[in-house]
């Protein structure tokens, strides 16, 4: 079984640094969030799928909305 890698909580300084490199995606409050398209519901689902397997490794695990071709994704932390 994989150990759990917990990530720390990023402060401001590192939001700011992190969405910097990541222009797609945005604050929203205390979260971030982006809006993903896909060809279809099967590479939506698929690309889902994996995330999950990346998300049970760290431990955190996002909000999301699907809808066919469209998987929007919501990040927060509850510590």
């Amino acid at each position: 079984m994989t150990p759990v890698v917990h990530p720390e909580k990023l402060d401001e300084t590192g939001v700011a640094a992190l969405l910097a490199n990541l222009p797609e995606w945005e604050r929203r409050g205390d979260t971030l969030f982006r809006s993903f398209r896909f060809g279809s519901f099967r590479r939506a689902f698929g690309f889902m799928t994996q995330l999950a397997m990346v998300a049970e490794q760290l431990g955190h695990h996002p909000e999301w909305y699907n809808v066919y071709d469209r998987v929007d994704i919501t990040m927060t932390t509850h510590d």
